[in-house]
């Protein structure tokens, strides 16, 4: 029998996750929900076997997975994510999210996050805690994201408050298609999806997230090119928000210039006098914003002054 309209899409990406993607579809498809869903993948030219596994999944369940198979990368064309190439396409009322390498644990992950929306209409999204697990496949006990109860877009400004396979969003397509595709990164996205409402956390924990250790993404002669890169998110959100991220875009660009003095010291060569100006305004900016976290902020300037190097922020 055909599948009826889906009120939930999820949005998968993959590259080169033939160890991992079986796990990824196994958990879409284990869901058990009282409505439809489809499953939108977008392989971006894996040189693995990625592409054979999802074309054998697609072919055992053509109504519900339905995958862009791409023979050229595209990322490296600056066409990356979701917001390219699979929510433009995604029929749901609702959008959730899961990478290729990472996994859903809870059958009833969907139905809950999409009982919680249908009732709360003042909300735009739905997340809940994540396991983490290494790359060897080692899990630790009390390794998890966990959002808080209730989350607003200065709340997002802090940190990493929840993980993207957590995520169940309402499909605002109008304001989707219009975001440049810098949004394609957590954060950037996170932020601009609150503006629609708040997001709630559940207390579940329904995924796991593999938190790689290796690639280039994570290697100290990157550091430069990883600030640079994050700096023109912060850019492209203020670009979309206008005035309403004025503070924040401050906020998060000082954190980031700091981040990097902390934890790069060695590639991030800018004069002391530049490093303390961020300080300031950072600590000024914590002060309006976040005053219960200016207690370390002495902490971190003495870091500063003697140029160490920190593995944390």
């Amino acid at each position: 029998m055909p599948m009826k309209e889906p009120l939930v899409s999820i949005s998968c990406i993959t590259f080169n996750h033939e160890n991992y993607i079986r796990d990824a579809l196994e958990g879409f498809l284990m869901q058990k929900t009282d409505f439809d869903f489809e499953i939108l993948i977008h392989d971006d030219a894996s040189t693995d076997g990625t592409q054979k596994i999802i074309e054998e999944y697609a072919g055992k369940y053509p109504e519900i997975i339905k995958p862009i198979l791409e023979t050229e990368n595209q990322y490296v064309k600056g066409r990356r994510g979701s917001l390219v190439f699979n929510i433009p396409r995604a029929k749901g009322r609702y959008i959730a999210f899961c990478e290729g390498d990472d996994y859903w644990t809870d059958p009833r992950k969907l139905q809950k996050q999409v009982d919680f929306l249908e009732k709360n209409k003042d909300f735009i999204a739905c997340v809940h805690r994540v396991k983490i697990m290494a790359e060897e496949g080692r899990t630790v006990d009390d390794e998890y994201i966990s959002p808080p109860d209730i989350i607003r877009t200065k709340d997002l400004y802090t940190g990493w408050l929840f993980h993207i396979n957590s995520l169940l969003v309402r499909n605002i397509r109008e304001e989707f298609v219009q975001w440049s595709s810098s949004m394609y990164i957590d954060t950037a996205f996170s932020i601009m999806i609150s503006q629609y409402g708040k997001i709630k956390g559940l207390p579940d924990v329904m995924s796991v997230y593999r938190k790689h250790t290796s690639g280039l993404s994570g290697s100290q002669e990157n550091m430069a090119t990883r600030l640079e890169k994050e700096l023109k998110i912060i850019k492209a959100i203020k670009k979309e928000l206008g005035r309403k991220f004025f503070l924040g875009n401050l906020y998060l660009s000082a954190k980031q210039h700091e981040r990097f003095a902390l934890i790069s010291p060695e590639i991030y060569k800018h004069p002391l006098l530049i490093k303390i100006k961020y300080f300031i305004i950072l600590t000024i900016l914590t002060g309006i914003m976040f005053p219960h976290r200016l207690r370390n902020r002495g902490y971190v300037l003495k870091i500063i002054l003697k140029g160490e190097r920190r593995n944390w922020y």
